[in-house]
């Protein structure tokens, strides 16, 4: 994830106000205090391996980072919301949530169809769009609107089938 495109699905920019919440994408050098949020649930958070930390967006409230969470991209069509950790002196104030909606702002913008999460806070992610996928209790899953046509991908080419006959070119 690009720092220009991370930088533009966090909040917009503009200097909080204190106490404010500022969603933004983690720097270089914030790995130790991504991992230290990620360390204060070591029974609810795989601890490693961690994405590396260009794939995570945090919160920060009076320049101390207080939450984060990582999009971690498999290809154009899934990626997968994980290691989301808010400090437990700021849970209830919605950072979650605004993690969680910049990781989804981010996807769309790459034109990923599929974002899948496995959590144990159902609730959080179902009110962020997120359903049951089959009959799983733990993975959710959000369907993104199919993006458009890139005009600046060529179409799709469609293997050759016995039905082209001998030397047809794919269309």
């Amino acid at each position: 994830m690009s720092e220009t495109e991370r930088a533009s699905a966090a909040a917009p920019a503009s200097s909080p106000a204190p106490g404010e919440v500022k969603i933004r994408p983690a720097r270089e050098g914030e790995s130790k205090a991504v991992r230290a949020l990620i360390g204060l649930f070591p029974q609810k958070l795989v601890q490693s391996p961690l994405p590396k930390l260009k794939y995570f967006m945090v919160a920060e409230v009076d320049g101390r980072l207080v939450g984060c969470c990582a999009l971690d991209i498999f290809s154009r069509r899934m990626a997968e919301i994980r290691s989301l950790s808010v400090h437990p002196d700021f849970q209830g104030r919605g950072i979650a949530t605004q993690l969680i909606e910049a990781c989804v702002r981010y996807a769309k913008r790459r034109r990923i169809r599929e974002l899948m999460t496995i959590t144990s806070s159902l609730s959080l992610f179902e009110k962020c769009g997120f359903s049951p996928f089959k009959s799983e209790r733990l993975a959710l899953i959000r369907q993104l609107e199919a993006p458009p046509p890139d005009p600046l991908q060529p179409p799709p080419v469609r293997p050759a089938t016995e039905d082209d006959g001998p030397g047809a070119e794919s269309a």
